[in-house]
């Protein structure tokens, strides 16, 4: 109202940040509890929409639009000699996964540096991390992406796209799996 905006009212639920390879925070994700989230038709099919919404003014007038960012799930350090901060990188590999919060508790529970992103077929600005990953002196990346791949046909596509996007820029690509117990 009167050039205002405001959230929407969420009653439970998390924001997730979304950092950049500066460790600044880019963006935020809503995620809700499984109770709030809405049902509707689609196609005669019940659906029930996404857990997992950017916090944008996309759609909004002189609203922005918010890119599918990579999020850093890791510890940064001062380099002085690029005069910025970098992302501590282990070993010279990347773990990445999909969903900040998972990229956030997998790194803190292990130590292990990830890049999340908000889903597998979020490619287009991950790939504008490789080059600078390359930079980093990064050699492997490790895809730890949900194990749905094993029964959705779009997921094995987006995941065999990644594998090659990975390739393509010179690094070693190694699939890593959750256990399922």
């Amino acid at each position: 109202d009167n050039g205002h905006m405001q959230l929407r009212e969420l009653k439970k639920g998390i924001l997730i940040p979304f950092k950049d390879s500066y460790g600044r925070i880019q963006g935020f994700q809503l995620r809700k509890n499984n109770e709030e989230l809405k049902k509707f038709k689609d196609n005669g099919k019940w659906k029930t929409e996404n857990k997992c919404n950017w916090l944008s003014s996309s759609g909004l007038k002189d609203g922005s639009h918010i890119p599918a960012y990579s999020h850093y799930a890791c510890d940064f350090v001062y380099h002085f000699n690029k005069d910025r901060v970098i992302p501590v990188i282990k070993d010279n590999k990347i773990t990445i996964t999909e969903g900040g919060m998972k990229g956030d508790i997998v790194h803190i529970l292990t130590g292990m540096s990830i890049i999340a992103l908000p889903g597998v077929n979020a490619l287009k600005e991950f790939e504008k991390e490789l080059p600078f990953l390359k930079e980093l002196g990064v050699t492997k990346i490790c895809d730890a992406f949900d194990m749905d791949y094993l029964t959705n046909e779009n997921v094995q596509k987006s995941r065999q796209s990644l594998k090659e996007l990975i390739e393509k820029y010179g690094f070693e690509y190694e699939l890593v799996t959750w256990e399922t117990k």
